[in-house]
């Protein structure tokens, strides 16, 4: 194999591998980006969960018993 052979070959392979780790890459971007939206809806979900009743501090007081004093 002559130099020239040796160059084209080694540009094809240096393009084979670049294509492949671009591919990672953007699979993993795809990847983070469906992550951060899942774990965004988690969030969003808890909040809502959290303050979509009110009275949340007299129902914890009422299942442990505990009255309130007036002020």
């Amino acid at each position: 194999m002559n130099l020239s052979e040796q160059f084209w070959l080694s540009l094809v392979i240096q393009v084979v591998i670049g294509v492949a780790v671009i591919a990672m890459m953007k699979q993993q971007l795809r990847d983070l980006v469906g992550w951060v939206r899942q774990i965004s809806q988690d969030v969003k979900d808890l909040r809502e969960k959290h303050t979509d009743h009110e009275g949340r501090l007299s129902h914890v007081e009422g299942q442990l018993g505990v009255t309130r004093k007036k002020q």
